[in-house]
């Protein structure tokens, strides 16, 4: 289920779907599957989902030894006298492969005519097909990565019975989840066979906790991702930690997948991580550092955070907080305690002003300052990127509030539709005030807030809420259409 226009063009039309009858025409799409070089893949299996909110399969083909296909496909819902306009999803696919623009170019609609600009259909003509009318259809296929999530928590003890699943912003069509798999074995691990490589991809634990990854490469991947539980009994992820070896090969001696590595800029290492990813705003997002001395003596280091300095999205800031740090001895060849270090207003940027997280994505180093007995010298940390959620989304994860924001547009829309002059009906277009009330709940309009919800909710808690608000506008289109027909009998009735 596509989470944005898909779920809208769901719930708007849900109380004139019936199945799909005999339309008297057919709908043919066809073109050629290469592969990177430019060669037809054969075997590759072309599919058509058509239909509104939940689409159906309506065609099939595969490729032949030239990577040519022709698909014919139907409609996947019908409403009263006739197909409408629909979504018609092309798409491809081949174990080990993924489609190079994730099957975007067959996001594709379905009519039977084209429509009148009265009907008032915001879509793009060129996207739709006609019976009759063969569109050609391209795809590229690409190898794909093979993933082997490893769960594991603060003590690096294995994490079994949990689910994760992949969305990211680049989705294929009519897809809120890229993939979901699991739950963790005894030894903590889920295999996700195919990734795609050069997107960025989220991959999600919980409801809105997740680490966001990148695969570079085809091949064989395994990402740990460590947890910590808070006192509430959250579950936090710390970081990622990646091994990769070519696809074929046998995976490396080392079996363990390595911590972030070491930033070394002097005799002073430093590595950081954030105890978890995203922190609501008002939080103090916790940050936690490694000190490992790698000269031949013993040098002094921080105790706290006093003894540290940081940069934030580029601007310098120090600490404006209580006394100096205490520092302590770190004999040479060993690594210092983890400190933890907040991110609260005792940071103090250019110009004195305290350091303010605002809604958003901010990159976060560190810096330590070491002493010795011949100096003093500065041991910077990686980067790593924290998200700072905006407080207007708090509560999306909650159904009833999903149900607040629909239902406020759905009845805006039908008291505007009733109270506008028949002829004029056709104006009054839902998604605008779908659009307005998603902005008064803080987001950025009606994808940014189903999306966000989705994410928040889970995809099994989304679409049973979207399957809910499904029947709530079934009884509220049919309430207005009674409601127009007795005005319009008393009308009549009057005259």
């Amino acid at each position: 289920m596509k989470i944005t226009s898909l779920a809208v063009a769901a719930l708007f039309f849900a109380a004139a779907l019936v199945h799909a009858g005999d339309d008297g025409g057919e709908w043919v799409a066809f073109g050629t599957v290469t592969d990177a070089g430019g060669r037809g893949v054969e075997g590759a299996a072309v599919r058509a989902n058509c239909g509104w909110g939940t689409l159906m399969p309506t065609g099939n083909a595969v490729t032949d030894s030239g990577g040519n296909y022709r698909i014919a496909f139907r409609p996947g819902m019908r409403i009263e006298g006739g197909v409408g306009v629909q979504y018609a999803v092309i798409s491809v696919s081949k174990d080990g492969y993924f489609e190079k623009n994730l099957c975007r170019q067959g996001d594709l609609l379905m009519a039977s005519s084209m429509p009148g600009p009265e009907e008032r259909f915001k879509s793009d003509p060129a996207r739709i097909v006609l019976p009759g009318q063969p569109r050609r259809i391209d795809f590229t296929l690409l190898r794909a990565a093979s993933v082997e999530v490893i769960l594991a928590d603060e003590d690096d003890k294995p994490v079994s019975g949990v689910k994760i699943w992949i969305d990211g912003d680049d989705m294929p069509p009519a897809s809120g989840v890229l993939s979901e798999s699991g739950p963790s074995d005894a030894g903590g691990r889920i295999l996700v066979p195919l990734v795609p490589v050069g997107f960025r991809w989220r991959f999600n634990i919980s409801d809105d906790l997740y680490s966001e990854l990148t695969f570079a490469s085809h091949g064989r991947h395994a990402v740990r991702l460590r947890r910590a539980v808070d006192p509430d009994g959250g579950f936090r992820i710390l970081h990622a930690a990646f091994q990769s070896w070519p696809e074929g090969a046998p995976r490396p001696a080392d079996q363990a997948v390595s911590d972030p590595p070491w930033v070394g800029r002097s005799d002073v290492w430093c590595r950081m991580r954030a105890e978890r990813i995203r922190w609501a705003q008002g939080d103090e997002p916790v940050l936690v550092a490694e000190l490992w001395n790698r000269s031949g003596m013993e040098v002094r280091v921080p105790e706290d955070q006093r003894g540290w300095s940081l940069e934030a999205d580029g601007r310098s800031c120090s600490w404006k907080g209580s006394a100096g740090a205490p520092f302590a001895p770190l004999p040479a060849g060993s690594r210092s305690h983890p400190v933890r270090i907040s991110l609260g207003s005792s940071w103090e940027g250019p110009g004195g002003k305290p350091l303010d997280l605002a809604p958003g994505k901010h990159e976060i180093r560190i810096c330590a300052a070491c002493r010795h007995s011949t100096g003093s010298m500065g041991a910077f940390s990686n980067r790593v990127t924290i998200e700072i959620a905006s407080s207007t989304g708090a509560g999306w994860s909650r159904p009833d509030k999903v149900k607040e924001v629909y239902m406020k547009a759905v009845d805006a829309w039908a008291a505007a539709y009733k109270a506008s002059k028949p002829e004029k009906r056709g104006n009054v277009d839902f998604q605008e005030y779908l659009e307005s009330e998603s902005r008064r709940a803080g987001a950025g309009g009606w994808a940014d807030f189903s999306a966000k919800a989705a994410a928040s909710m889970g995809p099994e808690a989304w679409t049973k809420a979207v399957s809910e608000l499904s029947a709530l506008m079934v009884d509220r289109l049919k309430r207005l259409a009674e409601e127009i027909q007795k005005e319009a009998q008393g009308g009549s009735e009057g005259r």
